[in-house]
Order: structure tokens, then C-alpha cells, then sequence
């Protein structure tokens, strides 16, 4: 049998190309294949046919048409040999477009980047969230505190924010390390906080009397990631050097939401107590002549009660030798350069030596 016809959309009635049409059996078994063909393809509407000679039987068929930017649809058709003709027009077969939510779209390749936002102000707060920077592995909190913008930080772990001193830092809320910020951003990794918020806070003397007679303090709490809010956290550094040279930095840090323990060594005869950063300041006129050998070993325990009320004890011991005084001699050379001019270079000038004690 030949068999031949249109597709064509169901609402404007124009025929689609690029369509395919399957006879079938009832049982889905496929009998013959073919596509709609257009001769006109570069007109505003062009015409396409289907045509295809499968051979069969009297009996009842599926004819199933497909397009993919139309819905798939299914014709039943009976074919009969009681009269002698060979040829069988289908006529138009119409389709029905998808809606745009149907439609499958193949895009090209998409690069996503993701972006994340520094720094927000909440009212009078500043948070800082703490992904938004990148450090090396391995970094501290005094690491991420020097990238926050407008920050500024010293060696002796006091910290500005756009030039005002912050007063103390408090760790998930909570004063464990009032006044001893220093061992706080030496040794929590930066990993483990989540954001910074900075802000201004009433004196313990303002919230008892209910009313601000003392100047606000300026503080900046750390926020920890939830699976570091119960923990432990070590930091060790350990240093060895010509000379019988050694330096060891030890700090233990286990903190709940009500007790916090923290424990710190320093042991060194380098008499060396700085540390530098990108922003920190390295002045060499801080550090005694001589050679120092110093002994710090520290113990703090806190616990606050429901009314976040901190008490807090600390202990400091601390042992250092009288330094060893040594004299040194430096020796300066200084050497004036020959020019090309004949009459330098007949002038011979000696060098320079100084001496300096």
C-alpha cells in the first residue's frame, strides 16, 4: 500500500516539518517508518508531505506522529482491501503544540560563579561573613581579622575597626576571653568561626542601673560554625634553631555554650613574643637586648549561668632568665663608584670603613 499526507498544527493549520510518522500495530509492533519532507524549505510557510509503502494487512493500525515542539499524538486507522485501489491518503494529521513549560531547551555551556557577600550592616551592626575570605590553609582568627575591610590590627592583639579600638571580643556571645584577646586570635582557626559581628554593647554597671551611665563598649563577637560550638580545638608551634635555639607555643581551647576551658604555653629563649601579619606591625625596637629565655604558662576557666553572667578565673605563670648581654661589632663598607669621565678616573678614592659597637 502507498500512503501519504500532511502534518499540520492544529490551530494555525500550516504544515510542520521535521515530523515523524510511525504505523504500528495495535500490539505497538512498528510496520513502517517515514519523515515529512519539504521542497519549499526557505518559504515564509513551506509545504511538507509524508509518504511511505509498508506492507500489510487487512486490519486495525496505530499511526503515531511525533514532533518536538508539539505533543505526541496517536491516530487509529482500518485498512480493508474490498475495494482495488492501492494508495491511501491520510489527509492532515494534526498536532497540538506544547506549552512553554513542555518545552525542552538545550542551552549552550554555562559557566555559574558564586559570589558571596562580604560585609552587611544590620542596624548598628557590622557582620562580617567569615567564607567570604579567602586564606591559606592553616590561618587564624588574627588572619581573617586583618582582611576585614576597615580593620586594622597590632601586635599586641589590639584591633581597630575604621579606626576605632574595640574594647574586648566575645566568643559566641559570651566574655571567656575579656581582656586576653590576644591569645583568642593567635590560636582559634579561622575554619571554625562562621561570622563576626561587630557592634556596641552596655556596660555591666548601664544594665544593672537599666539605663546607660557609662559609655558603650565597643565589641566584636565571634559567631562559631554549629559543629565547632562543642569542641576541641589544639594549636601547637614548635621551633628549633642553631645555637641551641628552641621556641614552643602550645594552646588548648574546649568550649560549650556554658563553660569554656583554655590552657597556653610559651616556652622560648629567643625572647620572642611578636607575630607578624599582613597588616601587624613588626618593630624590632620592642624586644630587650640580649637573650631572653622566657616561660609563660596559662590556665582560664569560665562558666556563665542562664543570665549569661560570666565568672571567670585566670591564672598566669610566668619565668624569664635576666638577658645575656652581648657585644657585637658591625663592620660598614662603603664603596664609591668609578665614572667614565677620563679626568674621575684618574682620582682614586680608598674606601670607607666604619666602625660601629
Amino acid at each position: 500500500m502507498k500512503m501519504y499526507g500532511r502534518v499540520v498544527d492544529s490551530f494555525t493549520n500550516l504544515a510542520i516539518v521535521d515530523s515523524k510518522i510511525t504505523l504500528m500495530t495495535l500490539d505497538s509492533t512498528v510496520v513502517d517508518t517515514c519523515s515529512t519532507q519539504a521542497w519549499n524549505r526557505n518559504a515564509i510557510h513551506p509545504e511538507a508531505y509524508f509518504f511511505m509503502t509498508p506492507k500489510v494487512s487487512e486490519g486495525k493500525y496505530i499511526i503515531k506522529v511525533e514532533n518536538p515542539k508539539y505533543e505526541t499524538t496517536y491516530y487509529n486507522h482500518e485498512i480493508s482491501f474490498k475495494t482495488r485501489t492501492t494508495v491511501i491518503d491520510l489527509k492532515d494529521l494534526t498536532l497540538k503544540r506544547k506549552r512553554m513549560e513542555d518545552v525542552e531547551h538545550n542551552l549552550g555551556e554555562v559557566v555559574v560563579k558564586s559570589t558571596k557577600i562580604k560585609m552587611i550592616n544590620k542596624g548598628d551592626t557590622i557582620v562580617f561573613n567569615a567564607e567570604a575570605f579567602n586564606l591559606p590553609e592553616g590561618s587564624m582568627l588574627d588572619a581573617l581579622i586583618r582582611q576585614l575591610p576597615g580593620a586594622t590590627m597590632n601586635s599586641n592583639g589590639e584591633i581597630f575597626i575604621n579606626g576605632r579600638k574595640l574594647d574586648y571580643l566575645t566568643l559566641n556571645g559570651k566574655d571567656f576571653f575579656k581582656g586576653n584577646n590576644k591569645q583568642l586570635v593567635e590560636n582559634l582557626p579561622n575554619y571554625t568561626v562562621k561570622d563576626l559581628k561587630v557592634f556596641e554593647k552596655s556596660t555591666e554597671k548601664s544594665q544593672a542601673m537599666g539605663i546607660d551611665v557609662e559609655k558603650k563598649d565597643y565589641v566584636m563577637d565571634i559567631q562559631l560554625k554549629k559543629q565547632y560550638e562543642k569542641n576541641f580545638i589544639g594549636n601547637a608551634d614548635i621551633v628549633g634553631g642553631t645555637n641551641s635555639r628552641y621556641a614552643l607555643k602550645l594552646f588548648g581551647l574546649y568550649f560549650t555554650p556554658r563553660i569554656q576551658v583554655s590552657t597556653f604555653a610559651n616556652i622560648n629563649n629567643v625572647n620572642e613574643d611578636r607575630k607578624p601579619g599582613e597588616k601587624g606591625d613588626w618593630d624590632p625596637t620592642k624586644l630587650p637586648k640580649g637573650q631572653v629565655t622566657r616561660k609563660t604558662i596559662g590556665l582560664n576557666f569560665a562558666n556563665s549561668n542562664e543570665k549569661n553572667t560570666v565568672n571567670n578565673i585566670y591564672r598566669q605563670v610566668f619565668h624569664g632568665s635576666a638577658p645575656i648581654i652581648s657585644h657585637t661589632r658591625q663592620l660598614n663598607l662603603s664603596w664609591v663608584p668609578l665614572t667614565t669621565t677620563l679626568h674621575d678616573a684618574l682620582t682614586i678614592v680608598p674606601p670607607r670603613i666604619l666602625f660601629m659597637n
